[in-house]
């Protein structure tokens, strides 16, 4: 996730698909924030962007998956 302007702080919550908390990146005054998932569970994933002490801000995600795993 980026965004233009290291004054603005964003920061990024990648939830499992039972909800857990499983990465987070919080770096202050930066430009964007990553993680990465080692070998993550098949389900739907949630990804939060949570403000912090901003204004509105414009930013852009992208999402890079390197494995599928199949259904049964």
């Amino acid at each position: 996730m980026g965004w233009g302007s290291p004054a603005h702080d964003l920061d990024l919550n990648v939830l499992a698909p039972n909800g857990e908390l499983v990465a987070t990146s919080a770096e202050g005054t930066s430009t964007g924030e990553a993680v990465t998932l080692s070998n993550p569970p098949a389900g739907i994933w949630r990804v939060q962007r949570k403000g912090f002490l901003n204004v509105a801000t414009q930013y852009t995600g992208t999402a890079e998956v390197d494995r599928r795993v199949q259904r049964p």
